[in-house]
């Protein structure tokens, strides 16, 4: 983990009221600036996604100082989403949408140090995640 695990709870924390907003922006931007994104979640009840969504990000940010829960979390969710056809060739879509979905969120705060971590912590999760995928699925490298 090559962020700053304080500076991130601190800001998750003190913009907790806008951290609501992430699963709705998070789709919004993902449907709408990635075309042929929202066909993956057809089967998908789109309000449990989102509260599930919210509650993954809350989760990593609250573990953050046990890295192999995280690690072990976000492997697991990889995996879990090679199920769903969200494969590693998508990460780097989710990765932009989960910028620009940070960017939107906490604009008010939005600094380069800011940016800068969340981009680093964007990066871990996404990477990490992939490298559970990839684990049991060497075949889906992109």
């Amino acid at each position: 983990m090559n962020f700053d695990k304080k500076y991130l709870k601190k800001t998750w924390n003190e913009n907790l009221e806008q951290a609501d907003l992430i699963a709705e922006y998070f789709y919004d931007i993902l449907f709408h600036e990635f075309e042929g994104t929202e066909e993956l979640f057809n089967n998908t009840e789109i309000h449990f996604q989102k509260m599930e969504f919210q509650k993954a990000i809350t989760n990593i940010i609250n573990n953050l100082d046990d890295p192999d829960k995280v690690e072990t979390y976000l492997k697991e969710s990889g995996i879990r989403h090679i199920c769903y056809g969200i494969v590693p060739k998508y990460y780097k879509t989710v990765e932009s949408a989960l910028f620009k979905t940070f960017e939107q969120v906490f604009k008010d705060c939005w600094s380069q140090k800011m940016k800068e971590q969340w981009q680093l912590f964007i990066n871990f999760i996404l990477e990490t995640m992939k490298k559970g995928a990839l684990e049991i699925r060497p075949d889906l490298s992109e």
